[in-house]
């Protein structure tokens, strides 16, 4: 490998560990080149870049601040951008990545009077996260007992063995002496005094005012004293590793310090309680009980527990706190938001606008349940136009679905028919689709309306291809993101013409990755590579030829971890993301009846802006 080359390896991953991971308030040329060295050295040797981040004990006992025991969005959100940091050094780094977690709940056992099952149950919600993620080959929660060291112990002896086996007895025996002349250790403890008397208050709210003192004390100390030994202990067996931190370091290239949200360094989902705010569109990390009670936030239940909490506006002055009667859940980690008002007898134009298009953007899927129902299109016309102008038909700017004939379904190949609404241009602008691209033509989102339905039968799918996308590896991605298919299109005069759309593009609204992916109806599909690179045939021989591509993208498309099916009750609205979403026809029973509308794009070239508008008399 040259040194262009390997120099150009280097710039890459140290980009994407600095800009996504780290926090960069105390960054400093030291801890930079330090860096670029550790990442040199593993690009030299064509090594996996390995990372080690001491973290993910357990939830706190303290249920004024978490939501429960188990890991909830908080946790899925730090991984995820984790994952994120891994899909993208495997694109340009061909060795890829190993991140261990190496879980320090034994470390501090002793002290944060957490039982060893909660531990458990917290460490293997984790990883069943990271299976979700389909990156258990990458990121990896390791603890004591994957360690020779520890292998003949019990679970409850590692702490006291890590002390014995890694202690350093000077620090131990000199410590009160040190606290006096050392202002680094003299801060540390009384950080950790003033944290625990806060996150240990229920524990210790049973102990005397003397008694709680000591204690503090004891705690502090044997929190850095094991501390010390979890250092050495990491450092002889990851000493090759970049050493990741929840703690604030100065970047001096010994421990570099992680950013796990978004304006809140230092703050982390075992300490903490995440809530949407639909307002703003942003996380709010804070302690369970001030989100709750500051802003009448919503408690957000996923598998049955509380998951997050949500911030929303309703504009009701009959009722008093109307948020406590909402019932928000979701349908997979963070996609398929239901609020369902119940017997509250809500209407649906006192919720905000602005917020709903939050919660689309933020959950893919946002449904309305239990709302006053709208009596007529218009009713429903008049309430979504709020978000935008709509597309209009030949009908009007509602669209009435009342039933699908499954029959249609049976030469479809893939499994489900998926595509995306307005996946084609309207038949109104045959001739003119050429001069429209995909954010021209194509809705940010689309209204469903179950008007009648007397079956519970009736279903609609939707897949997340911006998870897809993050399941894959990073060479993979970058191989679908050069390829473009050409879809067969059958006009008006039965004639074909064809469109083509990337198989991987970025999404308009969240500039996330995502697929666009349409299964054809036993047409042959074109295969053509990027204008700006070739497909690399040698590194993934399978997409040679148009069948196994398809096969390909049905398996990611079609898998149980990023599908959602919503099963539309009578008066439901569900309002979908057009862009990160996939979806498949509805199927409907003969007693059914579905209103549907799009918003039009944002794009100062769609065909329904005026300059290029079509008179309603051309519509079709």
């Amino acid at each position: 490998m040259s040194n262009v080359v390997v120099q150009r390896n280097v710039e890459e991953v140290f980009f994407i560990i600095f800009n996504q991971l780290l926090e960069q308030s105390d960054a400093n040329i030291e801890g930079v080149l330090n860096l670029k060295k550790i990442i040199t050295n593993y690009s030299l040797s064509k090594e996996k870049i390995q990372f080690l981040l001491p973290a993910f004990p357990c939830k706190t006992n303290n249920l004024d601040k978490v939501t429960g025991c188990d890991p909830d969005l908080g946790e899925y959100l730090v991984l995820k951008k984790f994952v994120k940091a891994i899909r993208d050094i495997q694109s340009v780094y061909e060795p890829g990545v190993i991140f261990y977690i190496f879980s320090d709940y034994h470390t501090f056992s002793e002290y944060i009077s957490v039982d060893l099952d909660r531990h458990y149950s917290y460490a293997n919600g984790l990883r069943d996260m990271v299976e979700s993620l389909n990156c258990d080959d990458s990121l990896k929660i390791v603890n004591f007992e994957d360690f020779e060291d520890f292998k003949l112990l019990e679970a409850q002896e590692y702490s006291r063995a890590l002390l014995l086996k890694y202690g350093d007895k000077d620090y131990i025996n000199n410590f009160e002496s040190l606290k006096l002349r050392n202002n680094k250790t003299n801060d540390t403890y009384l950080g950790l005094k003033k944290f625990m008397s806060k996150d240990q208050k229920y524990i210790l709210a049973e102990f005397s005012d003397k008694e709680r003192r000591k204690r503090l004390s004891q705690i502090a100390k044997g929190m850095m004293v094991q501390g010390a030994a979890l250092d050495k202990f990491l450092l002889r067996k990851f000493g090759n590793c970049i050493r990741l931190s929840i703690h604030r370091h100065p970047m001096t290239g010994e421990k570099y310090s992680l950013n796990l949200f978004e304006n809140y360094p230092f703050r982390t989902p075992w300490h903490n309680t995440v809530m949407f705010d639909s307002l703003s569109g942003k996380y709010v990390v804070d302690s369970f009980i001030n989100n709750k009670n500051r802003y009448l936030a919503i408690p957000v239940v996923f598998k049955g527990k509380i998951w997050c909490l949500l911030k929303l506006s309703i504009n009701m002055t009959s009722i008093e706190q109307p948020q406590r009667s909402i019932k928000a859940t979701l349908y997979r980690e963070k996609a398929g938001l239901v609020l369902d008002c119940g017997n509250l007898d809500l209407s649906i134009f006192s919720l905000s606008h602005k917020e709903l298009s939050n919660l689309i953007k933020e959950f893919n899927s946002v449904t309305l349940r239990g709302f006053k129902k709208f009596q007529n299109r218009l009713d429903l016309e008049s309430w979504y136009d709020r978000f935008g102008p709509l597309v209009p038909y030949k009908s009007g700017n509602i669209n009435s679905i009342s039933f699908c004939n499954n029959s249609y379904l049976s030469g479809i190949k893939s499994p489900v028919l998926l595509s995306w609404n307005l996946k084609w241009p309207l038949s109104y602008l045959d001739g003119n689709h050429g001069k429209y691209n995909y954010a021209d033509i194509t809705p940010g989102h689309f209204v469903i309306y179950a008007y009648k339905n007397k079956s519970l039968k009736q279903e609609f799918l939707t897949v997340d291809t911006a998870l897809a996308v993050l399941r894959m590896h990073g060479k993979e991605r970058e191989e679908f993101r050069k390829l473009t298919l050409r879809y067969p299109l059958l006009d008006g005069n039965l004639n074909y013409k064809y469109i083509s759309h990337p198989v991987l593009m970025q999404c308009p609204l969240t500039h996330q990755d995502i697929i666009r992916w349409i299964p054809c109806n036993g047409e042959t599909l074109s295969l053509q590579t990027s204008s700006s690179s070739e497909m690399d045939i040698q590194a993934f021989p399978e997409f040679h030829n148009e069948s196994s591509l398809t096969q390909k993208l049905d398996e990611i498309c079609m898998d149980d971890q990023i599908q959602i099916s919503h099963h539309l009750m009578e008066g439901d609205v569900l309002i979908v993301n057009n862009h990160t979403t996939l979806q498949s026809i509805p199927k409907l029973s003969n007693q059914s009846e579905l209103w549907c509308a799009s918003l039009q794009p944002k794009s100062i070239n769609s065909p329904w802006k005026p300059h290029n508008i079509v008179k309603l008399d051309q519509l079709g």
